[in-house]
């Protein structure tokens, strides 16, 4: 992450700021829950005005007395009061609610569970065997008196009664329909709603906008809908008029402007399950764009609001060959998709270019994409034979079809090829830089890593080689450092090749926000990551295992561990139990919509937080006891080293936890049951 201004400036416009996906602690039984808790990714503004300020303190907002705290989402946290928690699925006496970033009670604390929903944001709620629902502000939603609560997407909910029959809610929380068997949501203002045997449209205000008559139908948010009547499939409107006619075996979900079809198989569930048939496209108006003579059918679309089709036709000898043996439900795509030659067209059904190849990816919104010429590949470019090129939206040959494997096209940073399992390199402008002759080459921003005779150097973009193949590894660059080892020991690697940091450390664990935690201590490591995904194949040959490709992390124990910035100086003495940095920048809309060039958002000194344990027994990732407390970036204390555990939040709160002690990473997972928490505010010292 690049610094977003100085201490003594306001700063140029923040870069993007991604939230962190909350797991939330792992966690509470009289609180039951069947899973732990997960909560989505949270919008983060993104641009706004910041200042960097050099001192800060802390100050409670509300003393620790809950006896739990799960992590913030959309400015509400879930609480326990009372009772003795270990997390929040372990939890005997405690009530629960629900408070905000002022620490006061938006749900106040009388429920046996609480459950946090979104979109929109709420609260599920228990009293004993009856389940409801709160809106944001805690107030009543659903009554609390059914025996389950079903929350759709689009804000229509389906509760129900003890005999299997529901009622349905529409968003604002008025009761709309009673003694309904299912509801499913289908877009802002529509909710499919079965009775019997047949399923039927209704708006938001309860009316029915279609007949009761279709068997089936996908999902899909709007505008049309795919409902199957008798063994057919066609197509609605949300007034229930017919856009394509039932003469279709099956009909996929509606995820974008552009639907796949089938005639002449046999489907169930959409188009999930088919056996047989040719598959076509329909648009959004049930015109056939793309009509039903292919065995295999892609969609994709761009951010221009235009789409794309890969289309792959049928093979009589491979369809000869499967109607020999019993039908496969769903048949796999390696078969039913592989073999063939592949058409682009665009989303009205026009080919791109009429050269067909045995694969071509979407070239979505790159002007560029990877082919295969007189191969055997599947629709996800798993080639035994064949050569690879690059060819251009109008189907001009950029790259030569030469290759037994290309990597995506870089038009900034070069390509990695293979040829006779050998690693080669293309620059920027897809030019041979490097020729086939290298182990393996990885292509990172501003520079690109090899290995040969089994060590690692690197060259830069157009080729030079800037550090021979020397090191025994060396992790991906980013912000223009890279860590290196040299006899199971770790430095650091400037993107010109400088060695900023000798090879003398025994770990170098993954650069977050700007910093590297380091260790000296024995018993850490960086150990290597082989994962499958990380695996290419060659046309012609076996896979090959793409080593280095992803930045390792530590494992340590009985590890001390320090600080240390981009360049390698050390800012933390490696004298702690662990070390992590938090971003700062994680704010919400109105703090960001309030900060402009004469009132920007103060931020701490490099825009982050480091949160330091003491005495916990500790893996680099995460540590069981210990104590916790919180430094700025200069190792000025904002909270001291005493606290069971501490977790930033958005808008500079930390929740607290005191007395006992706690086990976890980012978050908490669980907690002694004695530990109370609490929620403190972070704010800038003006002199």
């Amino acid at each position: 992450m690049k610094p977003c201004g100085g201490s003594a400036r306001p700063s140029r416009r923040c870069p993007g700021f991604t939230a962190m996906l909350i797991v939330a602690a792992l966690l509470s039984a009289g609180n039951t829950y069947d899973s732990p808790p997960l909560y989505p990714m949270e919008a983060i503004s993104d641009d706004y005005q910041t200042m960097e300020v050099a001192r800060w303190a802390a100050d409670w907002v509300s003393k620790p007395a809950w006896s739990w705290m799960e992590p913030f989402f959309s400015g509400r946290a879930l609480v326990g009061s009372g009772g003795a928690c270990q997390n929040i699925r372990r939890c005997t006496g405690a009530r629960w609610g629900a408070v905000g970033a002022d620490g006061k009670w938006i749900v106040q604390p009388v429920w046996d569970r609480i459950r946090m929903i979104w979109d929109p944001i709420g609260f599920e709620v228990d009293s004993g065997p009856r389940k409801g629902l709160l809106n944001a502000t805690g107030q009543p939603w659903i009554p609390v008196s059914y025996q389950n609560v079903e929350l759709d997407d689009n804000g229509f909910a389906l509760a129900t009664t003890a005999d299997g029959k529901g009622d349905v809610f529409n968003p604002d929380g008025k009761r709309i329909l009673k003694g309904v068997e299912l509801s499913a949501g289908a877009g802002t203002d529509r909710v499919w709603v079965k009775r019997g045997r047949r399923y039927a449209l209704y708006d938001r205000v309860g009316k029915q906008v279609t007949p009761l008559r279709y068997d089936e139908f996908s999902p899909s948010a709007g505008p049309v809908y795919p409902v199957r009547v008798g063994k057919t499939w066609g197509l609605i409107d949300g007034r229930g008029k017919q856009v394509a006619p039932y003469a279709y075996a099956g009909i996929s979900f509606l995820i974008g402007r552009l639907l796949t079809v089938n005639v002449g198989g046999t489907c169930d569930a959409g188009m999930m399950q088919c056996t047989g048939g040719r598959v076509g496209v329909l648009n959004l108006t049930g015109k056939l764009v793309l009509p039903a003579r292919y065995a295999c059918v892609e969609t994709a679309d761009r951010e221009d609001g235009t789409s794309e089709i890969r289309a792959m036709e049928a093979i009589a000898a491979m369809e000869a060959i499967a109607a020999m043996v019993a039908p496969v439900r769903p048949r796999p795509v390696d078969q039913r998709c592989t073999g063939g030659l592949w058409t682009s067209f665009d989303g009205q059904g026009r080919p791109l270019f009429p050269e067909a190849y045995s694969y071509i990816e979407f070239f979505r919104e790159s002007r560029l994409a990877r082919a295969v010429k007189d191969g055997h590949c599947s629709e996800k470019g798993v080639c035994t034979t064949g050569k690879w090129g690059i060819v251009d939206r109008a189907g001009k040959v950029v790259v030569p079809f030469r290759y037994d494997w290309l990597d995506v096209p870089d038009e900034r940073n070069g390509t990695a090829f293979v040829m006779g399992r050998k690693w080669g390199f293309l620059d920027a402008r897809l030019r041979e830089a490097a020729g086939a002759k290298y182990e393996l080459v990885n292509v990172d921003e501003g520079a690109v890593r090899f290995r040969e005779a089994g060590k690692w150097g690197v060259m830069d973009p157009s080729g030079r080689v800037i550090v021979p193949a020397r090191h025994e590894r060396i992790q991906p660059y980013r912000e223009k450092v890279a860590r290196f080892s040299d006899k199971g020991r770790w430095g650091l690697l400037a993107i010109d090749g400088r060695v900023l940091v000798a090879a003398s450390l025994s770990a170098l664990c993954t650069q977050r926000n700007d910093t590297y935690v380091f260790s000296r201590s024995p018993g850490c490591t960086v150990p290597a990551k082989n994962v499958a995904w990380q695996r290419i194949s060659p046309s012609g040959g076996a896979p090959i295992q793409r080593e280095e490709r992803i930045d390792d992390d530590c494992v340590c124990k009985d590890a001390l561990y320090g600080l240390m910035d981009l360049t390698g100086r050390e800012l933390f003495a490696p004298k702690h139990s662990l070390i992590q940095v938090d971003s700062a920048l994680g704010v919400s809309d109105a703090v960001a919509k309030a900060s402009t060039v004469a009132n920007p958002v103060p931020m701490p000194p490099g825009q982050v937080w480091v949160r330091i344990n003491q005495g916990g027994v500790c893996d680099g990732r995460s540590c069981t006891g210990g104590k916790w407390g919180l430094s700025d970036l200069r190792g000025h204390p904002l909270i001291p080293v005493k606290f069971a555990f501490v977790s930033t939040e958005r808008d500079f709160l930390v929740r607290v936890a005191e007395g006992g002690t706690c086990d976890g990473s980012w978050y908490a997972i669980q907690c002694s049951s004695g530990t109370k928490w609490g929620l403190m505010k972070l704010s800038p010292v003006v002199k």
